[in-house]
């Protein structure tokens, strides 16, 4: 069942399922005034795990799920197979963290981990004991040592195999803590490469640079710059659009949407790449067009 679970997402989602199906039964007790302390949200999750089948069913799942992943990584860790550790150390929640206080998802993990059996130090241990013992071996043991051999952890960032990752544009923002040079210097080796490529094996799409543009969190205007020149370079070299006239839709239902975005980079390109007389030129869609015109003087991006 875990392997189904995570393909709708990743395992921080399921535990933000879980955390919010028992934060908001604690939203109402806090608005009540019967909600104070640590030990009511420890007694709420207790009671929704015995109380809720079907969360107790996900919980088990996750914690189960978690407990695989990570004894799998312990064994990667300990035979040198660095590569293959997952990345559950980083998604388990830490030991009393908000997500752990919440959910109790730690000593559930950490049990899967540890059962009793596993060792015979704790045989005769009470239930409170050996649940302080578990879970003291799996920050100790398990999700420090793992958590510092993950890929991405800050301080082996410059291992990271940039032009090995083909989804960059997705990921840009979890490598933006990485070494800024280095990161800086990937952006313009991928752009320059991107003279070789066809668009299905490298380029962006034309409504990709500019929304990347538009955003508050965009790229470099530099890179952007680059990657625009190199589309036009490639559409100009196949001789698309010499003899064609843009017409944007730019009407009220288009705002804000996917087509604007669309709308408004196709305008702009072949605006640039027809030829006299339409050069440059960009006709309105209404019932009154206007013919602005599009001079590229300036960068791409101030456009």
């Amino acid at each position: 069942m875990w392997q189904v679970l995570i393909r709708f997402g990743y395992s921080k989602d399921l535990l933000e399922i879980l955390y919010r199906l028992v934060e908001s039964e604690g939203e109402e007790n806090i608005e009540n005034g019967r909600e104070r302390n640590g030990v009511d949200r420890a007694r709420r999750a207790i009671e929704k795990y015995f109380c809720d089948p079907n969360y107790r069913l996900l919980h088990d799942q996750l914690s189960e799920g978690l407990a695989e992943l990570l004894r799998s990584d312990v064994k990667f860790l300990n035979s040198g197979e660095k590569r293959k550790i997952s990345l559950a150390s980083k998604w388990c929640p830490s030991i009393d963290s908000s997500y752990d206080k919440s959910t109790l998802i730690c000593e559930n993990t950490a049990r899967k981990v540890f059962p009793r059996d596993s060792d015979s130090q704790y045989d005769g241990l009470e239930e409170a004991h050996y649940a302080y013992r578990v879970r003291n071996r799996l920050h100790k043991e398990v999700l420090i040592p793992l958590r510092k051999e993950i890929h991405m952890s800050e301080e082996k960032c410059n291992r990271v195999a940039f032009n090995t990752m083909k989804a960059y544009k997705t990921y840009k923002n979890l490598y933006g803590e990485c070494d800024e040079e280095m990161l800086y210097q990937h952006y313009f080796e991928v752009v320059h490469k991107c003279g070789k490529a066809t668009i299905g094996e490298g380029l962006k799409l034309p409504h990709q640079i500019i929304t990347s543009c538009l955003k508050e969190e965009s790229e470099s205007p530099e890179v952007a710059e680059l990657q625009w020149g190199r589309l036009v370079e490639e559409f100009s070299k196949k001789g698309k659009f010499k003899n064609s006239l843009a017409v944007c839709d730019l009407s009220g239902n288009m705002r804000g949407s996917l087509m604007e975005d669309v709308c408004i980079a196709m305008g702009l390109l072949v605006s640039e790449l027809s030829g006299p007389p339409w050069k440059g030129k960009v006709f309105s869609f209404s019932d009154y067009p206007k013919l602005p015109k599009h001079q590229r003087r300036r960068p791409f991006v101030q456009d």
